[in-house]
């Protein structure tokens, strides 16, 4: 678990300060005798590096990701800084200054503090513990499947901090506590955090943001989180993975929601909806007049150069015409990617953990469709019901439909084989693939074809 402090940031940093200044003791005239044994007395609070505040924390991206916060000048009474302590208690509101030298606001939290049970000016020069308060309390969890930026401008906070009245800075921290979730984005999960339901959707890629309360445990069978709540920290940012699949280098992947499409007539591409989804497709297919779909492609077909918006499909028969450019990308969008052939053997390598005789891969046809069945990462193969494909799809399997192969535009084997294009080269003229027939059997090494042959894709992102 990775942990990132939300504090009340004035800055580029996680944490930023704010500096209290107490009324001198020596300035006797700005303390009031209230007559019943208490004292009224100034005391504010800077901003140290002049940064603005508001009744509410404004957030922005900052490097790396990180999310930082800054007051804003508001308008309502309700901002209060609220502060206490043995014998103190009081609200600090919101104020600025022009300087007249340098024309620059300077931003700060001002008011009055009460003082009684015999506690003086004086015990706040020499230094007494303070605890300081600000913003509105999150009661129940909430969450954004748009980015943790999204979620922090949109959920409630309190900060607290503690410091001793005469140090020169103060940290207030955000009580709340922060789940960024990834999963397949195969299909829709249904997750259940703090016994409230959440949809992890796949058309948001898979990725969903929750805030917890201050003081609440974090608990979920269905991510496999039990949390206590003495085990939470404030402002603790927890990355939760599951249903991953692990590559050659290391690294984590998902695989896309379906096999690639494109549509010559329109230009368009896209996953296809369903993971089982393939296209028996003719002639006319590959034409540019088309406006279906199509999912077939030679080798490196798919890619564009950055900035490039220009497609051209090509179906020529001369392998030496399939290339994959310096500094391209996927034409559905750079985050997605294709697997080498190295990476797909280590996938289709893999075991299960409890039983290193059991491949995490096996045949099945779903909805009607002959293909290969993938199961991620850690996956239990016990008492496995490879035909239960909605359950199996829920728990982050991916399904390759046997979608055939092309030649120009005569397509052959749909729902007899599949052949997935590696992102691997072989020469001037083949690349690397791997093929799968109707029993299951696969085919990986030194397993290379012309590059003109137009085989499925299945692109994936790395795991952020």
């Amino acid at each position: 678990m990775a942990a990132m402090i939300l504090a009340a940031s004035c800055g580029n940093n996680d944490k930023d300060s704010v500096t209290p200044h107490p009324a001198p003791s020596t300035n006797a005239t700005d303390v009031i005798d209230n007559g019943d044994g208490t004292f009224t007395v100034p005391f504010t609070v800077k901003v140290s590096n002049g940064k603005s505040l508001t009744k509410k924390m404004e957030y922005t991206e900052g490097e790396n990701g990180k999310i930082n916060i800054e007051f804003v000048v508001g308008t309502n009474d309700d901002a209060k800084l609220r502060v206490s302590g043995n014998g103190v208690t009081g609200e600090l509101g919101l104020k600025s200054e022009l300087d007249d030298m340098t024309m620059t606001q300077t931003y700060f939290f001002s008011g009055n503090l009460t003082l009684s049970d015999g506690v003086t000016v004086a015990d706040l020069d020499k230094g007494i513990d303070l605890y300081y308060e600000y913003g509105t309390e999150l009661t129940e969890s909430t969450s954004s499947n748009e980015s943790l930026l999204d979620l922090v401008q949109k959920c409630k906070h309190l900060y607290k901090g503690t410091a001793k009245s005469n140090v020169e800075t103060i940290t207030l921290t955000d009580q709340n506590t922060y789940l960024d979730i990834s999963m397949s984005p195969c299909c829709d999960h249904t997750i259940i955090v703090n016994n409230k339901e959440f949809t992890v959707e796949k058309a948001k890629g898979g990725r969903l943001w929750i805030a917890v309360p201050s003081g609440k445990a974090v608990e979920s069978a269905s991510l496999g989180i039990n949390q206590s709540a003495d085990k939470v920290k404030p402002s603790e940012y927890h990355k939760v993975v599951r249903q991953f699949f692990t590559i050659a280098n290391g690294d984590k992947v998902y695989f896309s929601p379906g096999n690639l499409q494109y549509s010559p007539g329109q230009n368009i591409w896209q996953f296809a909806p369903n993971q089982y989804d393939k296209l028996t497709t003719n002639s006319n297919s590959y034409t540019s007049s088309n406006n279906g779909f199509i999912d077939l492609f030679g080798w490196g077909n798919w890619l564009i150069v950055e900035n490039v918006t220009t497609y051209q499909l090509n179906i020529s028969d001369r392998p030496m015409e399939y290339s994959w450019p310096s500094g391209s990308q996927s034409a559905i969008g750079a985050e997605w990617f294709t697997l080498s052939n190295n990476d797909w053997s280590y996938i289709l390598n893999r075991t299960d953990p409890s039983n290193n005789s059991a491949k995490l891969y096996k045949s099945a046809t779903i909805n009607g469709t002959t293909g290969l069945i993938l199961l991620p990462d850690g996956y239990n193969t016990t008492g496995i019901n490879w035909s239960d494909w909605s359950t199996l799809e829920s728990s982050g399997a991916v399904f390759l439909p046997a979608a055939g192969s092309r030649l120009q535009k005569q397509v052959n084997g749909v729902g007899s084989y599949g052949n997935y294009w590696t992102s691997t080269s072989f020469g001037n003229s083949n690349a690397y693939r791997w093929y799968f027939d109707g029993a299951g059997s696969v085919t990986l090494n030194d397993n290379t074809q012309m590059r003109h042959l137009g085989f499925s894709v299945r692109l994936v992102r790395a795991v952020k």
